[in-house]
């Protein structure tokens, strides 16, 4: 399968659309699977998750606050701001 079937091509969601958009004038020679939007999709929720802060959370990944890791994290990086003070003193 060279190109996603037209009834992939046709969907309204957003996400699909802009994971679709290359900027090609040309939106049906685009060359992608659905494997390949399976791929991207994975690997945005992936970064998503483990590797955006949020800063509704405490500026920690999704996936700190959901296991319960974010506290420690906030509380050693004011351990590492209080030192960064501490030595520009």
């Amino acid at each position: 399968v060279k190109a996603l079937s037209a009834g992939a091509r046709n969907l309204k969601e957003p996400l699909a659309e802009k994971i679709l958009e290359t900027g090609s004038s040309n939106k049906h020679d685009q060359g992608f699977t659905a494997g390949d939007l399976k791929n991207q999709a994975s690997a945005f929720v992936d970064h998503y998750n483990n590797d955006r802060y949020h800063e509704s959370i405490g500026n920690v990944a999704p996936a700190s606050a959901y296991f319960g890791r974010h506290a420690v994290i906030i509380e050693w990086r004011q351990r590492i701001k209080k030192l960064t003070i501490q030595n520009r003193r």
